[in-house]
């Protein structure tokens, strides 16, 4: 559980001693408040949590064997008072604060192909409570970093809330999918824009995400840190999340520099880079978080049934999947040998599964009562899936520990809990009332246990909609008309429909034309973009006419940005106009779609048009637009030449100055030129690196200049610019380098050297031998 990484990677879960209770809504005094989206987040602490077993739960006659003391493998909030005690007490910090991005996805829709071929659509939120939890715990990190760090960490925080969906196509990663999203939102580099919005350099970003565990990664020379909210335990304990933010910006400012790594130069930075280090102070968080037989969004209680009379109630609360209820395990153990098996009645009318889970603290097995759902990531898990009927009806359950366990290798048991089965903790809940069991007469027997459901297949009667799917794959495979297929177009379950309409990709047939327009309406835009993309394999006049129809009146925003798509695959500029509507919509990612289509029309026409996007104020589609600029028509360089100059995203001035470079027209060319001086180092490097990819004697002049800058990293990209032109690199244009004491630009000089066969004095081969680098050592040799 990635909270309890965090806990152990900070080294702060022991307990400290006892401390009365934080009081509930305080904060540090004068803690200013986080601001969001124009709104005052306040500082406030959360209230410590009971984390007992109430009473009529412990005494409850329905534990029967299983009496004894209860599983804890949990967390409630605790005592924040210590926190607060260090917070208040921190002096002024001798390092300078740290600048973090923090960005917020309220939905994250990943589209992946299972091993049998299914689309799975795998939507995940975070809806209103939990990005308010999200924004409160990021406000607390004003006084939860100086609290662990002993007052010598600070930090600036500015945080954005994403409402709409980022998606993930079937081979994207979360990396992939954040990474395009943040390029032209941050900076790497200082430019102060008009409208004095800080937009970076960052000492780094942390993504808050309902899903995504991934590596960190480098956007822009800014570390990038993606947190999934609901692994941290979120939803399940208020201040939990406080631990993975507080791990994951300590680890990244006290880790050493990556080797190779050009990261934006911040003031943070530059003192760590002097030698002053960050260090935790043990013990800060060890009551925060306190050990619970239950977690926070769980409520157990015992209420009286007409038939079984005092029975447990186990009720999951909230809208995200995480979390259960610890269960007690008998004094001296489980003895599996005399009765391996649990046996319970149950009873529910929820639809969202619930599972006895087993552990023997290094690893865990599940008995899911009715079908987990199903998730990619949790294939292979060891799952027992025992049937359950949803009608409200009490039945009998009987687990197989001792199989189970021994499936899982676990050496032990000990711990025994209800909770979400695992590929249901990865996907949004499936109904939105609360999900509540009913439990009576838990016993451990040796009576045969219940029949594990056996593997889906492929079955067109199935009331399962996943054995239907797979019914729908094989009449697919064969790649022609089907009345059977055409059948399953009518589907009551949205997944059956889209891998119905998935599979008109690659057939025509005209008996399907009516129900896959009628599926376009569908208000799942993933059922609808399979449809809109099966007539477009259709190629009839009437499949065309129903897309147009979705551009203007598609019942979702995605199903109006597909339709745009597929209609500029026809190459007909006139359609330009049309998708131009698109201009006025809302949602920035259907204006993205729209200037994307027009992208791939043919003629001039079509370019003007997608070029007036460049107004837009998301600097996405405004990095879009430009990538459709022709350096070769004057009111396309006009257009980009004010934003060569003005422009706040890096990653647009940066491309706008490598349009103008690759203009006809020398006026046009030199303003280009001027971004080798361009106030950011970002932009800087991202204009040699054009050149560097794109070498012409007409580089000359900017390269001499951009060797000469004060950042080492722009200095050696300059001389592997030099070393891809045609024509020969004198030392009298590169004279200032040849002192310099820069690893990276050593290393470039010799790259250089050897490319024009550069000749080089023995003091500065003499610097190199005596590198502290090893790398420079090793290739200054190949200059003799």
């Amino acid at each position: 559980m990635l909270l309890t990484s965090a806990l152990l990677a900070l080294s702060l879960v022991m307990p400290q001693g006892t401390n009365p209770a934080a009081t509930p809504g305080g904060g540090p005094q004068g803690a200013k408040p986080l601001m969001v989206g124009g709104r005052a987040v306040p500082v406030r602490f959360p209230a410590a949590a009971d984390p007992g077993v109430p009473n009529d739960v412990q005494e409850w006659e329905g534990w029967g064997g299983l009496k004894g003391s209860f599983s804890t493998p949990f967390f409630q909030a605790g005592d924040w008072t210590k926190l607060q005690s260090l917070a208040a007490a921190k002096g002024d910090s001798p390092l300078p604060a740290a600048r973090v991005k923090f960005v917020v996805l309220g939905r994250v829709d990943p589209l992946e192909r299972d091993a049998s071929g299914l689309l799975r659509p795998l939507p995940m939120s975070l809806f209103a409570p939990q990005v308010t939890e999200t924004n409160e715990s990021i406000a607390r990190l004003s006084a939860t970093l100086p609290a662990v760090t002993g007052g010598n960490l600070t930090i600036e925080s500015s945080v954005t809330v994403e409402d709409e969906p980022l998606r993930a196509a079937p081979g994207q990663s979360i990396a992939d999918v954040v990474g395009a999203y943040l390029a032209p939102r941050i900076n790497g580099g200082e430019y102060q824009a008009e409208d004095r919005v800080y937009r970076g350099p960052f000492d780094m970003v942390v993504v808050v995400a309902p899903y995504g565990r991934t590596q960190p990664f480098i956007v822009n020379g800014t570390p990038v840190h993606v947190v999934p909210y609901y692994a941290a335990g979120g939803t399940a304990t208020e201040g939990a999340l406080d631990a993975a933010l507080v791990s994951t910006i300590v680890s990244e400012l006290a880790a050493p520099a990556r080797p190779g790594a050009v990261l934006a130069e911040t003031p943070l930075r530059t003192q760590l880079q002097k030698g002053s280090g960050i260090s935790v102070t043990p013990g800060a968080f060890g009551e925060v978080l306190q050990p619970s037989f239950r977690s926070s969004n769980f409520k157990v209680s015992v209420d009286t049934n007409n038939e079984r009379g005092k029975v447990l109630t186990v009720a999951e609360v909230g809208v995200g999947r995480n979390g259960g209820v610890g269960l007690p395990l008998p004094v001296g153990g489980l003895d599996l040998n005399a009765k391996p098996n649990l046996t319970f009645y149950v009873r529910t009318t929820s639809l969202d599964p619930l599972a006895v889970r087993i552990s023997d603290g290094a690893k865990a097995a599940w008995a899911s009562l009715g079908r987990d759902r199903v998730h990619p990531a949790a294939m292979g898990q060891p799952v027992a899936e025992l049937p359950l009927n949803r009608d409200g009806a009490w039945q009998q359950i009987t687990v197989d520990l001792k199989g189970l366990a021994t499936q899982a290798g676990l050496s032990k048991i000990d711990t025994l809990a209800l909770e979400i089965p695992p590929a249901s903790r990865m996907l949004n809940r499936m109904q939105g009332q609360p999900i509540q069991y009913q439990f009576d007469d838990f016993e451990l027997t040796s009576q045969p246990p219940t029949t594990a459901l056996p593997p889906r297949a492929a079955n067109a009667a199935s009331t399962d909609p996943e054995e239907r799917a797979l019914a729908v794959m094989e009449l697919a495979k064969a790649g022609t008309a089907s009345a059977e297929l055409v059948k399953f177009l009518k589907d009551p379950s949205d997944f059956v429909r889209l891998q119905t309409a998935n599979a008109y990709r690659t057939i025509v047939d005209p008996a399907a034309e009516a129900a896959l327009i009628e599926n376009t309406n569908s208000l799942d835009p993933v059922v609808a973009e399979a449809a809109l993309r099966a007539l477009a394999n259709q190629k009839t006049e009437t499949a065309l006419a129903a897309i147009r129809r979705s551009l203007k009146y598609g019942v979702t925003e995605r199903s109006r940005a597909i339709a745009a798509h597929l209609l500029a695959e026809t190459k007909d500029p006139k359609l330009a106009g049309d998708i131009m509507i698109l201009i006025t919509n809302r949602n920035w990612q259907t204006r993205l779609a729209a200037v994307e289509a027009i992208g791939k029309l043919p003629g001039p026409e079509a370019g003007i048009i997608g070029l007036a996007f460049i107004q837009q104020a998301d600097p996405e589609i405004k990095l879009a637009a430009t990538r459709l600029a022709d350096p070769t028509r004057e009111y396309d360089m006009r257009k980009v030449l004010w934003s060569a100059v003005n422009e706040p995203s890096d990653a647009v001035r940066a491309l706008s100055l490598i349009k103008l470079m690759q203009s006809p027209t020398a006026t046009f060319k030199a303003e280009g030129y001027k971004g080798v001086r361009d106030d950011s180092r970002f932009v800087r490097l991202q204009v040699l690196d054009w050149m560097a990819q794109n070498p012409d004697e007409a580089h000359r002049g900017a390269l001499r200049l951009a060797v000469t800058d004060r950042s080492a990293a722009v200095r050696a990209q300059a001389l592997r610019a030099f070393a891809s032109l045609r024509e020969p690199t004198t030392l009298d244009e590169i004279t200032n380098v040849m002192s310099d004491q820069d690893s990276e630009v050593q290393l470039a000089l010799i790259g250089l050297a050897k490319a024009k066969g550069l000749k080089l004095s023995a003091e500065t081969l003499g610097a190199m031998r005596n590198s502290s680098d090893p790398r420079v050592v090793e290739a200054s040799k190949s200059l003799g």
